[in-house]
């Protein structure tokens, strides 16, 4: 799983340059989260909420492991797309995610 850390702010969800898009109750909770997303949960869409630049591609049969940074991201994500996508390193691409997690700073899912 992908662990971003995140911030709460008035109501919304921040992580690194970006703002999450995704409607989220998030209730009480501090202002340090973590977003969890599975590397199968991030899917290529040309309308793609957010934009990532990858780094590494890697095929693995029908599939494709990429591993990718958002804007402002130090360390690397990874996803798995279709083989049938092409992408090379140094690609910008726009992605969703079709499911995700969010975590409070002990750990404690809260989505």
């Amino acid at each position: 799983i992908n662990i971003i850390p995140a911030k709460k702010e008035n109501e919304q969800i921040k992580f690194y340059e970006e703002e999450f898009k995704e409607k989220v109750q998030l209730g009480e909770c501090g202002e340090d989260l973590f977003i969890g997303i599975r590397p199968e949960f991030v899917k290529v869409a040309n309308d793609g909420k957010y934009e990532i630049n990858v780094e590494m591609v890697e095929y693995i049969g029908r599939d494709k492991t990429i591993l990718f940074r958002f804007k402002g991201q130090t360390n690397t994500c990874k996803a798995i797309i279709p083989s049938e996508i092409n992408v090379e390193p140094g690609d910008v691409l726009r992605v969703n995610f079709s499911r995700f997690f969010v975590f409070d700073a002990e750990g404690n899912r809260l989505v």
